[in-house]
């Protein structure tokens, strides 16, 4: 998936957990697990 964040680098990945308590997003990315905000994310493509 590609995944278009607001004033970051687009980020590439697989989304792994929605936390509705915190409001974030938990994507893995290679080794990586990047924590992004719901509101911050601006548009998500499949790789498809």
């Amino acid at each position: 998936m590609n995944i278009t964040l607001w004033q970051r680098e687009p980020i590439q990945g697989k989304i792994v957990k929605l936390d509705g308590q915190t409001q974030l997003i938990h994507i893995e990315s290679g080794y990586e697990r990047i924590k992004v905000k719901f509101i911050d994310i601006l548009a998500i493509q499949s790789a498809t």
